[in-house]
């Protein structure tokens, strides 16, 4: 099959995605895959539908992995993956992980910061957590999102006063 259809293809499974048809979807997604095993891109969608609609974090991680392999230049795979991670508090890959997406042009800056932030948060860095947020926080054009990077600010002020008591 040619590349032009399975990018068809694929953008029916991400139309099916968005309508909550997911097991439609992961049909399309694997007959994509078993026409093309590195298409990355599927894995990515594959991945998130095991995660999120699944519960299946060991599939999921196996997808993301294909998909960074085969396409390390599509974006929503690292913060797919990096979702995952910092929920199993795998910090060390985590980290690993975000620091490779900080050099992907197609990786949300807003959402990068945001997942630094998080990390930075739940390892007790605060200073770092305090400078990510901000810089996630000058990104941000709707105010209840806006809210909540202040919030978190405040928060992690207040964790740094707790330690130095």
């Amino acid at each position: 099959m040619n590349e032009h259809y399975l990018d068809t293809e694929f953008q029916r499974a991400d139309e099916l995605i968005a309508k909550d048809l997911i097991e439609e979807s992961k049909s399309v997604l694997n007959s994509i895959l078993e026409e093309d095993p590195n298409y990355g891109k599927a894995h990515n969608h594959l991945g998130w539908i095991a995660k999120v609609k699944e519960n299946d974090p060991v599939t999921a991680e196996n997808h993301y992995k294909h998909a960074l392999a085969s396409v390390p230049d599509y974006g929503a795979t690292y913060l797919n993956y990096a979702y995952l991670l910092s929920e199993q508090k795998r910090y060390y890959d985590l980290e690993q992980i975000l620091q490779k997406a900080e050099n992907v042009a197609d990786v949300s800056k807003n959402s990068l910061a945001r997942e630094w932030a998080y990390m930075y948060e739940d390892t007790k860095q605060y200073e770092k957590a305090i400078e990510k947020y901000k810089e996630y926080a000058l990104t941000l054009y709707d105010s209840p999102l806006l809210e909540k990077a202040k919030e978190a600010i405040l928060r992690c002020r207040q964790k740094l006063e707790i330690l130095n008591l």
